[in-house]
């Protein structure tokens, strides 16, 4: 089994400034990504509004229905971006609100890759080996997940070391060159004299 990985040079530059909004990523043809879309909004979105009411909440991703999500309270739908990249680059926190759903997550390794703080599902971060509180935060109830968005985009400390250990960990992980010295040294060891 090969790993994902990034190559160095399409890592973006790191982000700075405080985390001051929240974002999600991701095609929005995978029902995965709809239930989780939706259990956010429903049960996550109102208690971060509560706490920050000007928190806004940006929704990017192919085939976006946005007439389902124009009821809620600053929610941008940006539907498809030309840049994925561009929009990691952005000082935001990244929620990965999946209930369901298998394989890697791409998705995520980038948003660590740009240095992002993200707030998941465990399901979101499923196969990817970070450490919670660290890498990212793991949260699985509407509650937890609500905390954790506002802990972030309230404490700018917290947020950019999260960012920065998640980057460093993709570095260590997920980059090509790594993976490439980490697969040649496990085949020379398999068949070394």
């Amino acid at each position: 089994r090969f790993p994902f990985g990034l190559d160095l040079s399409e890592f973006p530059a790191e982000t700075a400034g405080q985390a001051d909004h929240v974002f999600h990523l991701g095609a929005m043809d995978w029902r995965p990504n709809i239930q989780g879309i939706e259990w956010f909004l429903d049960h996550v979105w109102p208690q971060v509004r509560s706490e920050l009411p000007d928190c806004r909440l940006k929704l990017a991703g192919r085939n976006f229905p946005e007439a389902d999500f124009a009821r809620f309270s600053n929610v941008e739908i940006l539907g498809e971006v030309q840049d994925a990249w561009n929009m990691m680059g952005n000082p935001g926190v990244m929620i990965i609100p999946l209930l369901s759903g298998s394989g890697m997550r791409i998705k995520a390794i980038e948003g660590m890759a740009a240095g992002r703080p993200i707030v998941s599902t465990s399901i979101g971060v499923d196969g990817i080996h970070g450490t919670d509180g660290i890498h990212f935060h793991v949260a699985d109830d509407a509650g937890s997940f609500a905390r954790k968005i506002i802990q972030l985009i309230q404490n700018e400390t917290e947020a950019r070391q999260m960012g920065s250990a998640a980057r460093n960990f993709v570095l260590e992980e997920f980059e090509n060159g790594q993976l490439v010295e980490r697969f040649l040294a496990a085949l020379q060891s398999t068949f070394a004299p």
